[in-house]
């Protein structure tokens, strides 16, 4: 059985880590969630949260933690963004290993400074142009997304693709010369 672990850390300095073993502990995640949201109520907000695992799917109860920071749903089955729609506070948000092909829902998340896309299928990249603080992108594992938007966001700083189908040597010489103050690295498709 596969082992799911949940950490959030709270802005004091307390932590509540869970753990639960297969498919059906979905329901006892989202459980323990709220449980930890609504005893928090006395305690500063809840600015991280860690939730790996290969069974999350439903986003849903995400959608009221609107002052978390740091978010990583790495190493799951999610499709859907739309709830973190909400999430205006995010910085860092870390949603590789997934299934995720829309990054529209993402679009108004001004403040987020960090994002790791990695081995997802993202087919556009144009949502990401509304995010004025985005100066890290991994993108590394998306072969199918279109590129061309990239060389629009100037504000980049660090940047992770891969070669693919939809990115050529060309194609990266072409990043690097629109980003000139991007650190922009081409990682083989096996790391």
């Amino acid at each position: 059985m596969k082992t799911i672990i949940i950490t959030i850390v709270l802005a004091s300095t307390a932590t509540f880590v869970w753990m639960g073993f297969g498919k059906s502990d979905a329901k006892v995640i989202e459980q323990e969630i709220q449980k930890t949201i609504q005893a928090s109520e006395g305690l500063k907000p809840l600015k991280q949260l860690k939730i790996s695992g290969k069974e999350l799917e439903d986003l849903d109860r995400l959608e009221d933690i609107t002052v978390i920071e740091d978010l990583n749903l790495s190493d799951n089955q999610i499709e859907n963004l739309k709830p973190l729609s909400q999430l205006e506070n995010l910085i860092v948000l870390d949603l590789s290993k997934n299934r995720i092909t829309d990054l529209s829902p993402l679009s108004g998340l001004a403040k987020l400074n960090f994002l790791n896309l990695n081995q997802n299928q993202v087919e556009s990249l144009e949502p990401l142009l509304t995010m004025p603080g985005l100066v890290g992108l991994i993108l590394t594992g998306n072969d199918h997304a279109d590129i061309s938007p990239l060389m629009r966001m100037k504000n980049l700083r660090s940047l992770y693709l891969s070669l693919g189908p939809n990115l050529t040597q060309a194609d990266f010489e072409r990043i690097q010369k629109a980003l000139p103050n991007c650190m922009v690295t081409v990682v083989s498709n096996t790391e």
